[in-house]
């Protein structure tokens, strides 16, 4: 990421994120609702990378409460936000074929991710690579 997203503010919160490393790869992450903004081609990266591995107990109790959520409405996820580097509204869809969650994103610029998101793609991207 380069410096100038350095400074961006969060989508919810509008407070400035700050940069991370999530499982070797740059995204920005907020501290006060725990989101990540990073773009389409980091989160590819991450679900192709089967190097870090969730426990047993862990994929199946994240399995299990997406098929129990599903497309139930998430609280203030449903609420409609902007992309925090053009502020054109993010578009809500499905990452990944038959998972329920569904991100927000930037065809643009790139893919606001929930609290709770992230590992919910990465469990059901290892599951489904079985």
């Amino acid at each position: 990421m380069s410096d100038e997203t350095v400074r961006l503010e969060c989508p919810r919160c509008r407070l400035l994120m700050r940069p991370e490393e999530y499982e070797s790869h740059q995204v920005l992450f907020c501290s006060t609702c725990w989101g990540y903004w990073l773009t389409a081609e980091t989160l590819q990266a991450i679900l192709d990378d089967h190097r870090y591995h969730f426990s047993d107990s862990e994929r199946k109790t994240i399995l299990t409460l997406m098929q129990r959520v599903g497309d139930v409405d998430r609280g203030n996820e449903s609420e409609a936000i902007s992309c925090p580097e053009c502020g054109k509204p993010l578009t809500r869809k499905k990452w990944l074929e038959g998972c329920p969650v569904e991100v927000d994103q930037c065809p643009d610029h790139g893919v606001w991710l929930d609290p709770g998101e992230i590992k919910e793609l990465q469990i059901f991207a290892e599951s489904q690579s079985k």
